[in-house]
């Protein structure tokens, strides 16, 4: 029987759902834009590893790779820039080819996804160019 899994933000619920095997949950802040491609966007997430309770000095990031696919990968790719912070539901993948070893995350899910950014006038009045008909 599947487990229910909640998330608290500030005694705030930000997530409830079932999370499978090998599912990581990573909140941290994006290491440089994310960079999309025609079928995916990748992305690091730096994430802080606390500081040492003796000498106050803050431990090494830990540096997490992930890529995102179809609708979810164009989100963070237009969502996101550098320094943002993140919350991303991913699963833990390994592969091994030609005796190299692939490790990584695949995002399922950004928890609190950041809205589309606004098509409100710059200060000349221009909002982009989807509108032109030509």
């Amino acid at each position: 029987m599947p487990r229910m899994m909640e998330l608290f933000d500030n005694n705030e619920k930000v997530y409830e759902g079932v999370l499978s095997v090998n599912t990581a949950i990573l909140k941290g802040i994006l290491f440089k834009d994310p960079k999309a491609y025609e079928h995916s966007t990748q992305f690091t997430i730096k994430i802080s590893n606390g500081k040492d309770d003796i000498t106050g000095k803050w431990f090494k990031p830990t540096f997490v790779d992930c890529t995102a696919f179809g609708t979810l990968g164009e989100q963070i790719a237009e969502r996101y820039v550098d320094r943002d912070d993140i919350w991303v539901i991913a699963k833990y993948y390994s592969n091994k080819k030609n005796g190299k070893v692939y490790r990584g995350f695949i995002a399922r899910e950004v928890i609190g996804m950041k809205d589309a950014p606004s098509k409100t006038p710059n200060d000349h009045g221009y909002v982009g160019d989807d509108d032109i008909p030509f």
